[in-house]
């Protein structure tokens, strides 16, 4: 179901003309690493909460992980 949400996010995000996220994740870093930097994000935005969650970790991701 998360790559399914994933794709739908994505498609949705050019089908609006938005900027589509790319995040760089190190290989080191662990799986519940990823968890909290989404999981801060959507405490950070209570707001977006009701909204697939795919496109929202996709930004926190970003934000956390940027490519160089």
């Amino acid at each position: 179901m998360g790559v399914a949400d994933a794709l739908m996010a994505v498609k949705a995000m050019k089908e609006n003309g938005w900027a589509i996220p790319s995040a760089c994740i190190p290989q080191h870093v662990k799986t519940e690493q990823v968890r909290d930097v989404v999981a801060q994000y959507l405490t950070a935005h209570p707001e977006k909460r009701h909204e697939a969650a795919a496109g929202h970790a996709l930004v926190a991701l970003e934000a956390a992980f940027p490519c160089k």
